[in-house]
């Protein structure tokens, strides 16, 4: 990422709390919303178009690989994703912001 430039967000899921609480905050803070991945190609289409994002991914993996895509929020349910999908995300950036807790056993995903 250069100075002066939007961090590019990468959405994973089509959840309703990123187009009602996460797309208005990304905006209103100079966030760009770059591209949202799904697992159905159509409704990841359609809900990239109705909220205003140019790229609609299909898979997870393409997207967390995806070297245009400086920040991944996490709007799917983790039981979903694979482990390598996030490991590979941090390993690459090193953040990864989640809506859900990334394990139900506590200290299994510590901050290394």
């Amino acid at each position: 990422m250069t100075m002066g430039r939007s961090i590019r967000w990468g959405i994973l899921g089509t959840a309703k709390i990123a187009r009602n609480l996460f797309l208005p905050s990304l905006r209103e803070a100079g966030g760009d919303p770059a591209a949202v991945a799904g697992r159905d190609t159509d409704r990841t289409a359609q809900w990239a178009a109705d909220n205003g994002i140019g790229r609609a991914v299909t898979g997870y993996q393409d997207l967390v690989d995806d070297p245009g895509i400086d920040a991944i929020l996490i709007q799917t349910m983790l039981h979903v994703l694979s482990g390598g999908v996030i490991q590979t995300y941090r390993c690459r950036v090193g953040s990864v912001l989640s809506k859900s807790p990334r394990s139900v056993h506590p200290g299994a995903h510590r901050h290394r």
